[in-house]
């Protein structure tokens, strides 16, 4: 995936405040994450998602626009958070900003234990495509069935 540039062509000034808003989101999912744990996190930024917007219409064209979205998280993360954050807090937020612009996004994890050292990952996956990852993750990682999205009673 092609990062964007400060120079640019393509990055105007809604681009900006939209990448300097990631940076803002990052960071309080950052906080969040600390003090509630991943799945509250989640549950939260779902239903946050799913508020009426009055802004955002379903794009047009819109695997340009989950392109668009995925490298302003990427230059938002780079440019607008004191440290960059991690796999999941990144994930979270494209996650969150993706299906608040009325796109379907699904939050993967996987671990892996290579040479005794554990490892775990997390994605975000459009169409059964990761987006914020290369496309051989599920080669790398083995996803773990973690989703807290289903209907009916939990245990």
């Amino acid at each position: 995936m092609n990062s964007i540039q400060d120079s640019d062509p393509r990055l105007g000034i809604f681009d900006k405040l939209f990448a300097l808003k990631v940076g803002i989101y990052i960071t309080v999912v950052e906080i969040w994450l600390r003090k509630h744990g991943v799945l509250k996190c989640q549950t939260a930024l779902a239903k946050l998602a799913e508020r009426p917007r009055l802004l955002h219409k379903k794009p047009i064209d819109q695997q340009a626009e989950v392109q668009r979205i995925c490298e302003l998280v990427e230059y938002g993360n780079k440019r607008f958070t004191a440290y960059p954050a991690d796999c999941l807090s990144r994930s979270l937020v494209l996650q969150y900003l993706l299906r608040s612009h009325g796109i379907d996004a699904k939050l993967k994890l996987g671990v892996r234990n290579t040479t005794g050292r554990f490892e775990s990952h997390a994605w975000v996956e459009h169409n059964a495509r990761p987006l914020n990852e290369a496309e051989r993750v599920h080669d790398i990682y083995t996803e773990i069935d973690w989703n807290r999205e289903r209907s009916g009673p939990q245990p």
